[in-house]
């Protein structure tokens, strides 16, 4: 139950515009570009890379990098074909794939060489990278874990974007870090007084992102009004959260968490309303905004927000499904394999 609410309110998410202006200008991760002329530009500079870095580009990762922004072909062509790789004590491994029509899914494996940090919450925390050389939309997901041998299984799966036939080269699949060790609470009664809920202190904050079916309907712009985070309920159980405020903004109830220092750890939820009836009110959009601060000094706070009157509130309980903290691995893992080994 968890996974399936957790995945359905990531599915949702997207970030501010001003977060994609500045990940665009900074980010580590390779681009396709678009230059006027540019099959015979990027012909040239193919040729030229072809010629002096074969060798060095297989193997030095900004090389590589600059390479796929020229030509995702091109880059693919020069990096070996590695099936299994050890970073950080664990090894990443292809295990099992599979090509049909527009679709490829391959299966890879986690398994810890060290010891035994890996467990059923292991999560790929937002690092991998999928390097192919079509256009294509991929997904990740857990698909399965082994209690006896330690090992985690997840799913890839590269679709082309036109519906064509996937063509053939290579395709690497790279993991920055790893998230281990979280605890999941499942179906949480929050103990909350819901009947004396009044209007919030609220204040308009940049977004850092949010999501949800009605964002677009109430959200604009890289603002939002947000509650002013108050004192944490006490009682609040989810260890590495808090829920600091809940109060009406604009006639939306707004129920809002706090977590300091997020990059340390991946705590996340996700509210309802359940009522007297049984039934059950789910919400409207999720905006998510920082203190713009940098490692232990961060803090990250997320309002919830609901279409729910306050005569209606009073007989509703507060639900909600949570993980919280966890160890993070990093690494270097990457592995490449023919597409054409997927027929």
């Amino acid at each position: 139950m968890f996974q399936e609410t957790y995945r359905h309110m990531m599915q949702s998410v997207r970030p501010s515009r001003q977060l994609v202006e500045a990940a665009a200008g900074g980010a580590e991760r390779p681009r396709r570009a678009r230059f006027k002329g540019r099959a015979a530009v990027a012909a040239a500079l193919a040729l030229c890379l072809c010629l002096a870095l074969p060798a060095l580009g297989a193997q030095v990762r900004p090389i590589h990098d600059l390479m796929y922004l020229v030509s995702p072909a091109v880059a693919q062509w020069f990096v070996p074909v590695e099936k299994s790789c050890v970073s950080g004590g664990v090894t990443m491994e292809l295990t099992a794939a599979r090509l049909e029509g527009d679709t490829a899914q391959f299966y890879i494996t986690l398994r810890d060489l060290e010891g035994d940090r890996l467990d059923e919450s292991v999560d790929l925390f937002d690092s991998y990278d999928l390097l192919r050389p079509f256009d294509s939309t991929g997904t990740c997901e857990m698909a399965g874990w082994e209690e006896a041998s330690g090992t985690a299984t997840f799913l890839v799966t590269l679709q082309t974007m036109d519906g064509s036939d996937i063509p053939g080269g290579k395709a690497t699949f790279r993991l920055s870090r790893l998230l281990t060790g979280q605890e999941t609470y499942e179906d949480l009664t929050v103990p909350a007084d819901l009947s004396a809920v009044g209007e919030g202190s609220f204040e308009r904050r940049d977004l850092l992102g949010g999501g949800g079916a009605a964002y677009e309907t109430y959200v604009s712009g890289d603002t939002a009004q947000v509650l002013r985070p108050g004192t944490p309920l006490e009682g609040f159980p989810v260890k590495g959260m808090d829920l600091t405020a809940i109060g009406y903004v604009d006639g939306l109830l707004h129920i809002q968490t706090q977590v300091k220092n997020p990059l340390a750890g991946d705590s996340h939820g996700y509210f309802w309303l359940e009522t007297e009836d049984g039934g059950t009110v789910e919400s409207l959009y999720n905006v998510y905004t920082t203190d713009g601060r940098e490692g232990a000094e961060r803090t990250d706070w997320v309002d919830q927000v609901f279409d729910i009157s306050p005569d209606a509130l009073a007989g509703c309980t507060l639900k909600g499904d949570f993980a919280s903290g966890g160890s993070v691995i990093e690494g270097d893992w990457s592995i490449t394999f023919p597409m054409e080994e997927l027929q």
